[in-house]
């Protein structure tokens, strides 16, 4: 699989807003010592969890 122009941990940035949020993103990574997909998962998560409550697996 290629990645397209601004693809990154499975997601397309497009435009300065998103781009900005890609930076937040990366620099959170930085932070934790954690790949920006990780990090990108780990969010994705805790939202999902927020949300919707734990899932069966957690």
């Amino acid at each position: 699989m290629q990645k397209e122009f601004h693809q990154v941990a499975g997601l397309l940035w497009k435009g300065e807003e998103e781009m900005a949020l890609y930076r937040q993103l990366k620099a959170l990574a930085e932070q934790r010592g954690q790949s920006v997909s990780k990090t990108a998962k780990d969010l994705v998560k805790a939202g999902l969890r927020k949300e919707v409550g734990p899932t069966k697996n957690q």
